[in-house]
């Protein structure tokens, strides 16, 4: 059997310091690995128009949700489309997102929407993951028109009626 050549109190210290060291890299390490907020949509983003808007849910599970933060990444180009905070103390936020693609400098074609969420949590290290990445394709052309019935011979100066069909559109109007 083993003999402690040292006083009992320094031995009794030593084992309270290793077992208080291990209990605070263990709450560092976990404070580190809990979730980011999460991040859905409530219905599936797969093109985005010129302006496109949709909603998504934002739920923590620590903390509360402070802010949402959507880029879109094409090539070379990382640009941050919206940005929000969130004042409130809810573990849950629903948002809905609207910007202009075409001011962005986002060309057509493929791309990725990334979601950065950030909470009330404290980590050792800032987290600079994202809650949810996927790919859409950008669709800035406009969709065709189609007239479906027009006044065939309006006087000079005077006044005309045509209607007007777009399948696709989002809104259509004059402006």
């Amino acid at each position: 059997m083993a003999t402690i050549t040292q006083p009992r109190s320094v031995a009794v210290t030593l084992i309270a310091e290793l077992v208080i060291g291990v209990g605070v890299v263990g709450q560092l390490w976990w404070r580190q690995n809990v979730p980011l907020p999460s991040a859905t949509f409530v219905q599936p983003v797969v093109v985005l128009g010129a302006n496109p808007s949709f909603s998504m849910q934002l739920e923590a599970s620590r903390g509360k949700v402070t802010g949402v933060e959507i880029r879109i990444i094409q090539g070379e180009n990382n640009v941050v489309a919206f940005s929000n905070e969130f004042p409130g103390e809810a573990t849950s936020e629903s948002v809905d997102v609207a910007f202009n693609l075409p001011d962005l400098g986002i060309r057509e074609g493929e791309a990725m929407l990334v979601v950065q969420t950030r909470d009330s949590f404290t980590r050792p290290r800032p987290a600079e993951d994202s809650a949810l990445e996927t790919p859409v394709d950008i669709d800035l052309t406009p969709p065709p028109l189609a007239v479906r019935s027009a006044t065939r011979y309006p006087k000079a100066g005077g006044a005309g009626v045509a209607v007007v069909y777009a399948e696709d559109a989002e809104r259509l109007g004059v402006e």
